[in-house]
C-alpha cells in the first residue's frame, strides 16, 4: 500500500507520502487520466504535491484554475550580482548545499524589500552570486538600489538579515530582465506562428502578429497574444490560439470559403 500511519485518539490514520495520492486505496505517484487531460498543454503539466494533483506551468507562467490555462502575472524582474563573505572553504554551490544558499538569499531579500518582492531566484552560484528578483509592482530606483546600501557593516562585509553577508562594494546591477528574450522567443510555437514578442512598460508582454494580420487577440493575465490570420482566398488556414500556446491542446481553425 505504501501508506504512512500514525495513531491519533487511539485510532490509526494512514495516508500516502506527500508526493503521492490515494487512488482506490493504493498510493500512486502518477496523476489520474482526467487530471492529465485537464492540465497538459505546451506550457503546462500535472504534478503531485501535498497529496494533491495540481496543474503547473513552466516558469514564469502560472496556472489559472478558473480558465484552466497558463497565464502571466504582471511582474518586474531584475538581476543583481554580488560576492558573498565565506566563513570556510566549503563549496556552498555544491548540489546538496545550493538549496540552503538559495533559501538564505531569499529570506534576506524579502527582509530587505518587503511584500513587494514576490520571488528570488539564484541563477549563478560561483565566486559571484547572480540573483534574479521579481517584484509585483515597478520599484522606484531608491528602493530597488537598497541592496547597494550597507546599513549593517562589519569589517569589509554587509549583513542582510538574517544570515546573508555580502562583501562591501561587490554588488552590481540592477539589470532588467526581458522575458521576450529569456522565455517567449524560445517557445517553438511562437516563432512557428510568426509571433513577435514585445515587453510593455506596464509590466506585461505582448505576442503580436509579425505581418500585422491580426484576427483577434486574447488576454491571459498580463500577456496579450494576437491571433494571426494567415489565410489565403480559396484555402483553409489554421491559426494558433493563445490558449493553445499556453495550455489548451486544440488550436483554433479559421475556415475560409472559396471564391
Amino acid at each position: 500500500m505504501g501508506k504512512q500511519c500514525v495513531f491519533e485518539e487511539r485510532k490509526a490514520k494512514c495516508k500516502c507520502s506527500g508526493d503521492k495520492i490515494d487512488v482506490n486505496g493504493a498510493c500512486t505517484a502518477n496523476c489520474t487520466a482526467e487530471k492529465i487531460k485537464e492540465c497538459t498543454g505546451m506550457m503546462s503539466t500535472c504534478k503531485i504535491a501535498d497529496n494533491a494533483q495540481i496543474c503547473t506551468c513552466k516558469e514564469p507562467l502560472t496556472w489559472d484554475s478558473a480558465k484552466k490555462v497558463c497565464v502571466l502575472e504582471k511582474q518586474y524582474r531584475y538581476v543583481f550580482t554580488f560576492k558573498q563573505l565565506q566563513y570556510d572553504a566549503q563549496d556552498r554551490c555544491a548540489d546538496w548545499r545550493r538549496g540552503d544558499l538559495a533559501a538564505a538569499i531569499e529570506k534576506a531579500m524579502k527582509n530587505l524589500y518587503g511584500e513587494d518582492l514576490s520571488a528570488s531566484r539564484l541563477i549563478e552560484c560561483g565566486e559571484e552570486r547572480q540573483v534574479e528578483l521579481t517584484f509585483k509592482t515597478e520599484p522606484l530606483s531608491p528602493s530597488l538600489n537598497r541592496i547597494h546600501q550597507c546599513e549593517n557593516k562589519e569589517d569589509n562585509s554587509c549583513l542582510f538579515a538574517p544570515h546573508l553577508r555580502i562583501i562591501d562594494g561587490s554588488v552590481t546591477g540592477p539589470t532588467p530582465v526581458d522575458l521576450c528574450t529569456e522565455f517567449f522567443t524560445k517557445i517553438p510555437a511562437v516563432s512557428a506562428n510568426n509571433l513577435k514578442c514585445r515587453k510593455r512598460e506596464d509590466g506585461g508582454y505582448s505576442l503580436r502578429c509579425a505581418q500585422g494580420n491580426t484576427k483577434a487577440s486574447e488576454m491571459y493575465g498580463a500577456l496579450t497574444v494576437e491571433l494571426c490570420d494567415d489565410s489565403k482566398p480559396g484555402n483553409g488556414a489554421a491559426s494558433v490560439s493563445a490558449a493553445f500556446l499556453l495550455g489548451v491542446l486544440i488550436p483554433v481553425t479559421i475556415a475560409q470559403c472559396g471564391l
